[in-house]
C-alpha cells in the first residue's frame, strides 16, 4: 500500500496535510489502546493456561514458548504475570481488586 492509498483510506481525498496528520495520529493512538486492551486480556487468562497445562496440548515445551508463539508476549512479561499470580494465589481479595 503506497502513501497516497493509505492517506485516502484513512482520511479521504480532500484533506490538508495537517488534517491527514491528525487523522493518522488518531488512528495510531486508537489502535494502540486496542492493543493494550487485548494484551491485558491475554495476560488475565495466561495463568489459567499455565495452571491447566494447556500449552502442552499445542506442542509447546514451556508457557513462554506458547505465549510468544501465539500471542507475541515476551518471556519477561510472562514471568512477571505468573509471579504476580503465584504471589496473589492465597490473597483472593487482593487478586480480585487487581
Amino acid at each position: 500500500m503506497n502513501q497516497v492509498t493509505i492517506q485516502n483510506a484513512v482520511c479521504g481525498d480532500s484533506k490538508t496535510k495537517s488534517e491527514i496528520h491528525k487523522k493518522l495520529h488518531e488512528k495510531f493512538t486508537s489502535l494502540g489502546k486496542q492493543r493494550n486492551r487485548i494484551t491485558y486480556e491475554l495476560l488475565a487468562i495466561l495463568p489459567l493456561i499455565f495452571d491447566e497445562g494447556i500449552f502442552f496440548e499445542y506442542r509447546c515445551a514451556t508457557i513462554y514458548e506458547y505465549a510468544g508463539k501465539y500471542a507475541g508476549l515476551s518471556k519477561g512479561v510472562v514471568e512477571k504475570t505468573l509471579k504476580l499470580h503465584r504471589d496473589l494465589k492465597d490473597k483472593p481479595c487482593l487478586r480480585e481488586a487487581i
